[in-house]
């Protein structure tokens, strides 16, 4: 339940995910020496995607939100610039949005706890833009795309995976 308080912070996080200035992440990834060397109508497309990311884990907090491989690539490029990152969650979030890359990974549980937050995130995206994530922007399936083991959010457990864990998965 949203109250007056959290609806109008709510309204200023969306603002500031709009006035987000993005370019230095955008020519990042236009570049191809250390970067993934997108063109210019893919990097629009995750753009857009990455804002929409962005407003659902403002607007639902305690749901873990899982990027598409796309959509995590762009993050990834974001979180890279430390200090804007941080600013820029501050400006959003009143908080840093942290990033867990292990979720998924760790066991037969683990995956499909990750599958279904996936789904969640994308029945999500239907409800809350009336878009469908689709293969021309980025759109994975869990079972072949290992970048969606990324949840900053609520509700996942958080133990790191050590290197001995792999034998058991």
């Amino acid at each position: 339940m949203h109250t007056e308080r959290s609806v109008v912070e709510t309204e200023q996080g969306i603002q500031a995910i709009t006035a987000l200035n993005l370019d230095p992440i955008k020519i990042k990834l236009l570049c191809s020496d250390d970067g993934p060397g997108w063109d210019r109508a893919k990097i629009e497309c995750v753009e857009k995607r990455y804002r929409q990311f962005l407003v659902l884990n403002l607007k639902h907090r305690d749901h873990p939100i899982v990027p598409t491989k796309e959509i995590d690539t762009f993050w990834h490029t974001h979180i890279l610039d430390t200090m804007k990152y941080a600013e820029d969650c501050q400006k959003i979030f009143g908080r840093f949005l942290h990033h867990f890359p292990y979720f998924g990974m760790r066991g037969k549980e683990d995956a499909r706890q990750l599958q279904e937050a996936f789904a969640e995130t994308k029945d999500l995206f239907v409800r809350e833009f009336g878009e469908r994530l689709t293969e021309k922007c980025g759109d994975c399936q869990v079972s072949d795309c290992d970048a969606p083991q990324c949840s900053p959010n609520r509700g996942i457990d958080r133990t790191r995976p050590t290197f001995k864990d792999l034998a058991v998965a």
